[in-house]
């Protein structure tokens, strides 16, 4: 747990890859199945880059969610992690 006025590192990381709702972008994330974009240096980066980071997060959510199950979901995130020509064409 973060102390009272200080922000967590996963809202600073959030700053730093350019996302102006840090703290709404931290909230999507908390979620359990959402972990390997939080913890993924390449995910992160790969939002980041984007014009609007905000924008392609609840985008990738929105996309996850519509997976039809837990497991269909994580296969998504591992092919957006190994296939950077798909990732950059499905967040751009």
């Amino acid at each position: 747990m973060t102390a009272p006025g200080r922000r967590s590192s996963t809202f600073t990381r959030l700053l730093r890859h350019g996302f102006t709702d840090a703290s709404a972008a931290e909230r999507l994330l908390d979620s359990p199945e959402l972990a390997p974009i939080r913890t993924d240096p390449v995910l992160l980066e790969a939002l980041g880059a984007t014009a609007d980071p905000d924008l392609a997060l609840r985008g990738l959510v929105a996309l996850l969610e519509a997976q039809p199950s837990p497991t269909a979901r994580r296969e998504l995130l591992d092919t957006l992690i190994a296939a950077k020509p798909l990732r950059d064409r499905l967040l751009g």
